[in-house]
């Protein structure tokens, strides 16, 4: 897989800017984690953001993965109807 700036976990699409924006991180991340492991709790809005941190910053595979599935539970619009708002009738030239 190529890695862009647009891919979900994409060590390289992140600046190196030293140990400042390390600890940063890390505070965003405990804090998204303290979210979610509270989720009854918080708004679905606070709890979406939450998962897309964990998804973008997390360093653990299993951990993105339950975030995404989280995001994925999250987004009620059926398939069909996704497709249909993306794609005007008559197809893909």
């Amino acid at each position: 897989m190529t890695c862009t700036s647009r891919t979900i976990h994409c060590p390289a699409a992140k600046p190196n800017l030293g140990a400042p924006f390390a600890q940063w991180r890390q505070a965003r991340l405990t804090e998204a984690r303290s979210i979610l492991s509270e989720a009854a709790d918080h708004s679905i809005t606070l709890v979406t953001l939450a998962a897309l941190v964990v998804a973008d910053q997390s360093d653990d595979d299993a951990e993105r993965a339950r975030a995404h599935d989280l995001l994925r539970l999250r987004d009620s619009s059926p398939l069909h109807a996704t497709t249909t708002s993306t794609f005007r009738p008559g197809g893909a030239a």
